[in-house]
């Protein structure tokens, strides 16, 4: 019995040769490996349950002639993230050196321009197109030339001037990219899904990739509720999915009710609130407990889709926590 390692496209496939079942399909930028003990440990870095761990005896490649050490070394160095014994894991070094983000889910409402320059330390700027800008809502301003993003919170709309809730950090200028989105995921999706993004990329994007270690939610509930129920509303039919979006498409999560979602967070908790105020949840989930993180690249995105009504709750948001990567 043999197993063919090659490359299709941006896939890393693994086929017995015997039977011709391809055993993994994996995307090659989410792959890292090890390899002792004579054994190839293939390591989907966002799925644990489809690590593939194959004997060094029974690897052919694509021309199902074996591998010598060192021609699997090199293969797997060229097409994969490398080693995680021999190469330095980056994700550390950010830990201490590089900017830190914490990004709002948000579902895309708006893009638009500057229509003027950004003053450093004022709290408006003006836009091209006010459409759809409320107070509440959200801004991402983005330097593409200069490498730059913004992300405030809207508190006030005069017109095409919009007031914002933190100072301006960054000079930009007159034709700079704007968008605005929406971070309660409290919508009806039941009919037509709505999707909510991490970093939402359309037609700009900075040269800075990001990764994201944690996930926190929250919910605003209008009482207590079950563990058998999302929130305190009836447990959903398609649920809440997380998934990785680059040229394709990657789900990680999909949950239903609460039950689920402590299956897969830690700290997840009722908060019970006092006299008529409104009840709550919370939970986190850290990527890096299950040994990786997930890396966000220019024009790759970490997006939740709503897929029933969820506007009995109050208000339900999901925040990113993560570092960019310094190489």
């Amino acid at each position: 019995m043999a197993k063919r390692l090659e490359i299709k496209g941006n896939y890393l496939i693994v086929t017995d040769t015997i039977t011709s079942k391809i055993e993994r399909r994996l995307p090659s930028s989410r792959v890292s490996y090890d390899y002792y003990n004579a054994t190839l440990h293939i390591i989907y870095i966002n799925r644990y349950d489809q690590n593939y761990h194959v004997s060094f005896d029974e690897l052919v490649d694509s021309d199902d002639l074996p591998f010598t050490e060192t021609t699997l070394i090199a293969f797997m160095d060229k097409f994969t993230g490398g080693t995680t014994i021999t190469t330095p894991v980056d994700v550390v070094i950010q830990d201490s050196t590089s900017p830190l983000f914490i990004l709002h889910a948000t579902e895309l409402l708006n893009e638009t321009t500057l229509n003027a320059d950004a003053v450093i330390d004022e709290k408006t700027f003006t836009v091209l197109d006010n459409t759809d800008f409320a107070v509440g809502l959200d801004i991402t301003i983005y330097s593409s030339n200069l490498n730059r993003v913004s992300f405030f919170h809207i508190t006030n709309v005069a017109g095409n001037v919009i007031t914002v809730d933190s100072p301006i950090d960054f000079a930009y200028s007159s034709g700079d990219f704007v968008q605005l989105g929406s971070h309660n995921l409290a919508v009806d999706g039941s009919v037509t899904p709505r999707i909510f993004g991490i970093r939402n990329p359309t037609t700009q994007d900075i040269d800075l990739s990001v990764d994201i270690t944690r996930i926190i939610l929250s919910m605003q509930l209008t009482g207590g509720g079950d563990y058998d129920e999302f929130g305190n509303i009836p447990r959903l039919t398609n649920g809440l999915v997380c998934r990785f979006v680059n040229s394709y498409r990657e789900n990680i999560f999909n949950v239903k009710d609460n039950r689920e979602f402590d299956n897969l967070m830690y700290d997840f908790k009722f908060i019970e609130a006092s006299g008529n105020a409104p009840d709550g949840l919370s939970g986190r989930f850290t990527f890096d407990k299950l040994g990786a993180v997930i890396r966000l690249k220019p024009f790759e995105d970490l997006q939740f889709i709503v897929q029933d009504d969820l506007t009995d709750l109050t208000d339900f948001e999901i925040v990113a926590q993560g570092s960019g990567v310094v190489d």
